[in-house]
């Protein structure tokens, strides 16, 4: 009787189909948490941005009576980049009429990648003089 030193081909066979079995539930959950981990850098990215976008409007509510911002409107599409993508930031002002006045200022910034809204920062600034 000869001795086996190696596998036979059928258990063979069967190891790799084992494996595929269970690369094949792996590989979408991989899929999934690296589309959500991507999702969640894009996300705090516009957060930067947006938040950025902010402080440069409360730097202009240092001015006489807030003159420098806007009662309505919004700002064109701005490009900013951030972590090598190229977000377009665009700043609505006094969407809600009743929380502007001459002492106060609502405006919201909106970021968005690739046309699709990613972020969305609204803010009321009280003006002093």
């Amino acid at each position: 009787m000869r001795k086996s030193l190696g596998f036979s081909l059928i258990e063979a066979l069967v190891a790799l189909a084992i494996l595929g079995i269970l690369l094949a539930f792996v590989i979408p959950s991989f899929v999934g948490f690296l589309q959500s981990n991507t999702d969640n850098e894009v996300r705090n990215q516009a957060i930067i941005v947006a938040q950025q976008q902010m402080d440069f409007w409360r730097r202009q509510t240092k001015g006489a009576a807030g003159a420098t911002i806007p009662m309505s409107g919004s700002t064109s599409p701005q490009t900013v980049s951030q972590g090598g993508r190229n977000y377009s930031v665009t700043t609505v002002f006094c969407p809600d009429a009743s929380q502007c006045s001459s002492d106060k200022r609502q405006f919201r910034v909106e970021v968005r990648l690739d046309g699709r809204l990613v972020y969305s920062l609204e803010a009321v600034y009280v003006i002093f003089n």
